[in-house]
């Protein structure tokens, strides 16, 4: 009797046994996609996401606006996301008007990055198209970088459809701006980067070493005085008359000498 009960405790226990190893890889099985689906945000988001999926990722804002991303160095599973700035952090967006003084009206500053499967901010370093939508409220309307530094760059950009798109192969801070028309404004090119007259954080009160504020990357141009000659040419012209009246004095010196010699004669 005993050795029956020894028996059934053993096949009982092997019977435990084959049913915790049965379910223990469908258990892990059923957790691995969870892990590659989801991403577990471990940085600040203000703004709307969307999964980057064959090298597109597309974002409606709150105010109607959609940003969409494409480039073939885009990876599938990264998070795209966009914060419109002016919503989701007032000093950052005085910071950014205060480096774009004098480049343009109606800004609408955006911070357009990537976030990884961990979580954290990924920095994309390929080529890729950024589109924005204009929504009727632009027409002269650029694309500017702002530097983490301050610094401004107009870029190249296009528009169709009600729409601006451009270039770039970074995360960063980018704005839009409607272009004074007037011809007196100066409008950087494309390409060329502004320096800047304000560092993050200081909300625009430092100025620019040697000059009292005003357009960001303007240059000081230093004056003269006005002239009315090249003084180089009046000393030449001086110098060569003298030289004539000395010469023709000379002459009637001469010629008088013979005359005389002539009349002793």
């Amino acid at each position: 009797m005993g050795l029956l009960k020894k028996r059934i405790r053993t096949l009982a226990g092997a019977a435990v046994l084959c049913l915790v190893f049965s379910l223990s890889p469908a258990a892990v099985y059923a957790q691995e996609p969870q892990q590659h689906s989801q991403t577990v945000l471990t940085t600040q988001v203000k703004g709307q996401s969307d999964m980057v999926e064959k090298g597109k990722g597309e974002v409606a804002l709150s105010d109607g606006t959609v940003v969409t991303v494409e480039g073939e160095s885009l990876q599938d599973g990264l998070l795209f996301l966009v914060e419109n700035v002016g919503q989701t952090d007032a000093s950052l967006h005085e910071w950014i008007t205060k480096c774009m003084e004098g480049l343009g009206t109606n800004l609408r500053a955006y911070d357009i990055y990537f976030v990884d499967s961990s979580g954290q901010r990924y920095e994309v370093t390929g080529r890729m198209t950024i589109t924005i939508s204009l929504n009727g409220e632009y027409s002269s309307p650029a694309v500017y970088y702002v530097s983490s530094a301050g610094s401004v760059m107009r870029l190249d950009s296009s528009v169709t459809d009600d729409c601006i798109s451009f270039e770039t192969t970074h995360n960063s801070y980018y704005v839009l701006a409607e272009q004074e028309e007037e011809e007196t404004k100066p409008v950087p090119t494309p390409g060329e980067e502004i320096k800047p007259t304000t560092t993050p954080g200081t909300n625009g009160n430092n100025q620019s070493a040697g000059g009292t504020g005003g357009m960001a990357g303007s240059k000081a141009v230093q004056g003269t005085g006005a002239k009315t000659g090249d003084e180089t040419d009046v000393m030449l012209w001086t110098v060569l008359l003298c030289g004539s009246v000395v010469t023709l004095a000379g002459l009637i010196i001469k010629k008088r000498h013979r005359k005389g010699i002539s009349k002793n004669m």
